[in-house]
């Protein structure tokens, strides 16, 4: 990555708000890759959890300050209780590292160091429209999730037919808010790394859903008929 032109000077909320954002993505990309290492490894709950935090901890202090690091900490000892399901292998485990340390790089070094925004960004139609999307992305995403983990007692691995939220008209609900929150925030942004991250996610996960959509027909056979894979009412 080269040198970005234009003035670096310009320190407004508009430029801290999407400073945040990059180390926020940052952040995210190492809370993951850490929790699902520790899970690999077979380690029990508490054990997961204490190592977990102590490392999450360790690392979002040096990127991250003030309420951002708090915000990050408090999640790195709320998340690892609700990890369930089945290990799988280590070279997957390697190549989403690999992705969560360049994108979070990526987009941290693209928002902090090249984009410029005007100081009234924050009021601009992209901006509150984008922020609006990724929140509720955002919210669909978390929910579907625990709807799933409620699927499973502690210690089951089969397969249950997802009810309630979004699950009611499509089969990928998580997937269909994880696309939904980053091409809001790729709106937010309007950078050409977002939109690239954005575009990712939906080949990356839109054909996951419509797998697992087919793999609900086949297998059980009370399965909602119509029920969507990925967007409700129309695929």
């Amino acid at each position: 990555i080269g040198p970005c032109s234009g003035s670096r000077n310009v320190f407004s909320i508009t430029k801290l708000l999407h400073s945040a954002c990059g180390i926020a993505v940052l952040i995210w990309g190492i809370n993951i890759t850490i929790s699902t290492a520790l899970k690999y490894f077979g380690l029990n709950i508490s054990m997961r959890m204490c190592l977990h935090s102590i490392l999450c901890s360790a690392l979002c202090s040096i990127t991250a300050k003030g309420s951002q690091g708090l915000k990050t900490k408090m999640l790195t000892f709320i998340y690892p209780f609700f990890t369930r399901g089945r290990p799988f292998p280590l070279q997957l485990l390697f190549f989403g590292m690999l992705f969560c340390i360049y994108n979070g790089f990526l987009q941290g070094y693209y928002l902090i160091y090249c984009a410029e925004y005007p100081n009234d960004w924050c009021t601009d139609i992209r901006f509150t429209s984008g922020l609006l999307l990724f929140l509720l992305g955002m919210g669909i995403n978390i929910h579907s999730d625990l709807l799933l983990r409620q699927l499973r007692k502690p210690g089951e691995v089969t397969y249950k037919i997802p009810q309630g939220g979004l699950f009611t008209y499509i089969s990928g609900a998580n997937y269909f808010g994880e696309i939904v929150e980053w091409f809001g925030f790729a709106i937010a942004t309007w950078s050409l790394p977002a939109f690239a991250f954005a575009f990712f996610t939906l080949c990356c996960i839109g054909p996951r859903a419509y797998h697992h959509h087919r793999y609900y027909l086949k297998t059980f056979t009370d399965y909602p008929k119509s029920r969507k894979a990925l967007i409700p009412f129309v695929f």
